[in-house]
């Protein structure tokens, strides 16, 4: 029953799936369904490659009622990396209307991250499997003013954006968060940097016969170019010919190289939140601007702080570029011992 159970799931949630860049969706208890493939005219990320976009895991109990229950792990999002115990991601990750089908009742619901660059093996396992380096997620916070049936077609203003903490802190470099005085540099031509464990299928799901597209769970990076900005969203990626996300991508990070008076640095610009229209992901995607946003992403991670579900407030709201900046001139002129501080191992 529970085998036949889990096909029932697997088909009932690919057939509603219009996953990551595409609706609202978020979660499917169909690892086949909702599992990672290269981001469309991509390479496979080199070892360390944008070592601050991870991957969203989530493991979950579903009570179907005289169906049985359905336990499965699968991953579902992207995330990035902006302090040690923060990520910053999609909100519709984090909406389980699609994780019950509608006849489900939610037993058992845990997120965790993984920085495995091939999660292949999550989709060949026979039960669930838990990524060896996962690390729980202790709380997420989607925007509040996050509509999950909002502004479908074109850029808008969706929110589509979350705020999670972890358990424990992260030994990997956190990305800095693009500042208001750097959002001008910020145009429609500018080169990006993109990375998921999304898929390269754009005409995948055309039928009801050839929803799921080819398997690869493998993290892939890119550089393309922004392709229309609005002042709460972008287009990322413009037609066939260039690289761009797709399903699984996500709540997936779009990286921008800035000018600073200490040279390029990259930022964080946008989280992945759909496609552009309905054509899928022919057209690239739609970003949420993350500029948008600081102000509350950086309350929401200083509220952590202040209630304890934080783990690591060296700096409790957003870091600023002043302060990898300060700890590399204190480095270079006193010295790295004096610097041996519980943050450590992601600064430069």
């Amino acid at each position: 029953m529970r085998r036949e159970l889990t096909q029932i799931v697997r088909l009932l949630t690919a057939s509603l799936l219009i996953y990551g860049c595409n609706d609202e969706s978020s979660i499917s208890l169909s690892p086949a369904a909702t599992q990672s493939h290269p981001i469309i005219e991509g390479q496979k990320c080199l070892p360390g490659e944008w070592e601050s976009a991870l991957e969203i895991v989530v493991e979950a109990e579903v009570d179907f009622d005289v169906f049985g229950k359905s336990v499965v792990t699968s991953s579902v999002c992207g995330a990035t990396l902006i302090a040690p115990d923060v990520l910053l991601t999609a909100a519709h990750c984090f909406d389980t209307a699609k994780l019950t089908l509608g006849i489900g009742q939610i037993l058992k619901l845990v997120y965790r991250v993984t920085w495995d660059d091939d999660l292949t093996y999550l989709d060949e396992a026979k039960t669930p499997v838990i990524p060896k380096n996962a690390v729980k997620v202790s709380a997420w916070f989607p925007h509040p003013k996050f509509d999950s049936k909002k502004d479908l077609n074109g850029l808008g203003a969706r929110h589509d954006i979350a705020v999670l903490f972890l358990e424990k802190s992260l030994p990997f470099k956190p990305v800095t968060l693009v500042t208001r005085e750097e959002v001008k540099q910020i145009g429609k031509g500018a080169e990006v940097m993109i990375a998921g464990w999304g898929d390269r299928s754009p005409g995948a799901i055309q039928t009801m016969m050839s929803f799921l597209p080819k398997q690869s769970s493998e993290k892939y990076c890119a550089r393309t170019l922004i392709n229309e900005l609005g002042q709460n969203e972008m287009q990322i990626g413009s037609d066939s010919k260039s690289p761009r996300k797709c399903f699984g991508d996500s709540g997936g990070p779009t990286y921008m190289n800035i000018l600073t008076p200490y040279g390029l640095e990259p930022r964080l610009i946008g989280v992945t939140s759909r496609a552009y229209d309905d054509e899928i992901c022919l057209k690239g995607g739609i970003d949420t601007r993350v500029d948008p946003y600081l102000e509350w992403i950086d309350q929401t991670m200083r509220q952590g702080c202040k209630t304890g579900t934080r783990v690591w407030c060296d700096v409790e709201g957003t870091i600023p570029p002043a302060f990898r900046w300060l700890i590399g001139i204190f480095k270079t002129f006193l010295g790295w011992p004096l610097m041996a501080w519980p943050f450590m191992p992601w600064l430069p």
